[in-house]
This record gives structure tokens, C-alpha cells and sequence, in this order.
């Protein structure tokens, strides 16, 4: 497995098809803000990543820049998983590595779910339930002492 940043969007005609019939539309608004420019992950602070496997794209998922509270904050947006690479890893290692990223601009990571299995995945990666406007889960920077730095 080996994980890029995205400029120009890969196919991901695979993950669009798979993610309709759980019903998920979000991967494919993916596509459709690519396609017609309102959302490429290219402001400041934003970024997109696809985990490949075998030159296929199997998961991917990025950060769009909000402001919540008056503060610029990084939303987790459009991160999908290929069902048969969950459970073994990919996708903690696809956040974490979202995450490395994300906090060297925000101190706080947002995000909304509505499914049960996906708000466990998140908790499980430190991610806090949230009781806010469209955000489900909430995680914080973590900083390190000073004698640490």
C-alpha cells in the first residue's frame, strides 16, 4: 500500500460504484467537486490522499478548511474506505496520516457521521463525539511539553 497526496483526482470510478450501494453519495460529490471546480482540496490548509494498492485506489479522504467559533478548523471530509480493506488497518493508517498533516494548520479536527460502525472507527482513533451543528466527532492537536520540545 502506499499513499499519495492528490492534486488531479485519480479514477475512483471503483470506490464511487462500491459506496452507492451502502448508500453513501459523498464519494461521488467527491468526483463532482472535482469535476466542476467547487471543491479540489487546494486552499490553504486543504489536501486530499488516496491510499493505492496494486495502482488501485482503495481508500481516500481529505481536509477541507471551516471556521468554527471564529477559528479556521480542518474538516475530515470524503474519507471512504474500500470494504474488503477495513478492519486491517487502512484506514487508521489512512487518518493518521491525514492527520500529520492537518495539525500543522489546525488545532482542531472536525468531522460528521451518521453511522454507528464509523463513529466507533473515529473513537477508536481519539476522535471525541461532539454535540455541534454538523459535527459529530471533534479531535484536538495534542501538544507536547515544553521540556519534551
Amino acid at each position: 500500500m502506499e499513499i499519495q497526496r492528490v492534486n488531479s483526482l485519480p479514477d475512483i470510478s471503483g470506490l464511487i460504484v462500491e459506496s452507492k450501494t451502502e448508500g453513501f453519495r459523498f464519494v461521488q460529490r467527491l468526483q463532482q467537486g472535482f469535476d466542476d471546480g467547487s471543491n479540489r482540496f487546494d486552499q490553504q490548509g486543504e489536501f486530499l490522499f488516496a491510499v493505492y494498492h496494486y495502482n488501485s485506489v482503495i481508500a481516500i479522504g481529505g481536509i477541507n478548511r471551516m471556521i468554527y467559533e471564529k477559528k479556521p478548523v480542518g474538516r475530515l471530509r470524503r474519507f471512504y474506505v474500500a470494504r474488503e480493506h477495513r478492519n486491517c488497518g487502512t484506514g487508521s493508517l489512512l487518518l493518521n496520516h491525514i492527520e500529520s498533516h492537518a495539525f500543522h494548520y489546525f488545532d482542531m479536527l472536525v468531522l460528521y457521521t451518521d453511522t454507528t460502525s464509523a463513529a466507533l472507527f473515529y473513537e477508536k482513533n481519539d476522535y471525541i463525539r461532539a454535540d455541534m451543528d454538523n459535527i459529530s466527532h471533534v479531535k484536538y492537536r495534542k501538544y507536547r511539553a515544553a521540556k519534551e520540545i
